[in-house]
C-alpha cells in the first residue's frame, strides 16, 4: 500500500484492524517456519544480515524482527514527510498518533503503518521461505556453509536433490536469454556451475504476491519460462490462493502454480504448526520436480509440431 493510497482510504478502523491483525499472525507464522526449517539444516547456516554472530542467524526471532522495525520506522518517516508536503506541522510519527480525534483513529494511523511495513517486507520473507524449504530437501554433505545476508542476491548454493548435484541462485540476473532481453527470476536451480545461464538452468521459482493472479501473469511467465531456454520445471508460489481456472490453465502451459497454504482453508493448522509450512513447500517442490510439467510440456509442443510440420512437405 502506497503512503497516499492509505491517506486517503475508505477501510473503517475494524478493517484496518482485522487487516493488522493477519498481517501480523502472516508475519509470526513465516519467521516460526523459517527459525524452525534452519534450525534443522545440517549443512547451512543462514544469516540475516553481514554480521554473522549468533543473534543474526537466521534460527532467531529476533534477527527478522529487527528487520521489520527498522522497515516501520523507515514508513513512519515516509509517512510522515508525506504529511507535512501536505501542509501538516507535525514534528514526528508520534504527534501525528496523538493529535487523533479517538483511539480508534489513532489505531488506524498506527495500523496503516504497519501494514505497509509488511507489505513492503512479505515477498522477501516469502522468498526466504521458499529457499529454506528448498535446502530441507537437500540431502546430506560434509561440510557447512555458510550462506550471509539471506535478503540479498544469492549464490551459488551447493544442493544435492534426489542424489543430483546442483546450485541454487536468487535475484540472477539472466543476460544470455533467447530474445536478449533480461530477466530475473527469485529461485534458480542449476547443474554446477560458477554463473546461471540458459545453458545450465534446471528450475525456476518464482513468488508471487499479487491478491488475483491473472492470465496475463500466467502468460508472461510463460514467455519466460521459453525466454530461458529448456527448463524442467517452472513454478510459480502464490501467496494468495489462486483460483482453480488459473491452475489449471497455468498446468496447460506447463507451469505449476502453487498456493501457499497460509492463505487457504487450512490457515489455522499452519498457524498453530508453522513449522509444517516450510515443510508443505518443499513436498510441493518435490512433486513438482518429479512431475517435470514444462519439459514433458515442451516435448508433447515439440511432437504435435513435427507432425503439423509434415503435412507441408
Amino acid at each position: 500500500m502506497k503512503i497516499l493510497d492509505y491517506l486517503s482510504a475508505k477501510d473503517t478502523w475494524k478493517e484496518v484492524e482485522f487487516k493488522a491483525l493477519k498481517a501480523a499472525v502472516d508475519f509470526k507464522t513465516i519467521i516460526k517456519s523459517i527459525n524452525a526449517t534452519v534450525s534443522k539444516l545440517k549443512n547451512y547456516r543462514l544469516f540475516v544480515d553481514a554480521n554473522k554472530t549468533p543473534e543474526n542467524e537466521a534460527t532467531t526471532f529476533g534477527a527478522f524482527s529487527k528487520v521489520y522495525s527498522q522497515k516501520l520506522e523507515s514508513v513512519k518517516n515516509e509517512i510522515l514527510k508525506t504529511l507535512q508536503g501536505l501542509g501538516h506541522n507535525y514534528s514526528s510519527f508520534d504527534q501525528y498518533l496523538s493529535e487523533a480525534s479517538n483511539v480508534n483513529e489513532h489505531n488506524t494511523r498506527l495500523n496503516y503503518a504497519k501494514l505497509t511495513a509488511w507489505n513492503k517486507l512479505k515477498g522477501r520473507f516469502f522468498e526466504l521461505l521458499c529457499l529454506v524449504s528448498n535446502l530441507s530437501d537437500a540431502l546430506s554433505t560434509d561440510t557447512v556453509k555458510t550462506v550471509g545476508e539471506v535478503f540479498n542476491q544469492l549464490g551459488p548454493i551447493d544442493i544435492i536433490h534426489e542424489g543430483v548435484e546442483c546450485n541454487i541462485w536468487t535475484q540472477q540476473t539472466f543476460t544470455d536469454t533467447i530474445s536478449g532481453l533480461n530477466a530475473r527470476p527469485d529461485i534458480i536451480k542449476t547443474s554446477p556451475a560458477s554463473r546461471v545461464t540458459k545453458g545450465n538452468v534446471i528450475e525456476i521459482i518464482e513468488c508471487k504476491c499479487v491478491k488475483n493472479l491473472n492470465i496475463n501473469t500466467i502468460r508472461a511467465e510463460f514467455g519466460k519460462a521459453h525466454d530461458l531456454g529448456v527448463v524442467s520445471s517452472y513454478n510459480i508460489v502464490s501467496y494468495y490462493e489462486p483460483d482453480k481456472k488459473i491452475v489449471s490453465g497455468a498446468k496447460e502451459l506447463g507451469i505449476t502454480v502453487i498456493p501457499f497454504r497460509l492463505n487457504t482453508k487450512e490457515r489455522k493448522f499452519f498457524v498453530n504448526n508453522p513449522e509444517k509450512l516450510a515443510e508443505s513447500l518443499a513436498d510441493d517442490f518435490k512433486r513438482s520436480r518429479k512431475e517435470r510439467h514444462f519439459f514433458n510440456y515442451l516435448e508433447k509442443t515439440a511432437e504435435a509440431a513435427k507432425m503439423k510440420l509434415s503435412h507441408f512437405k
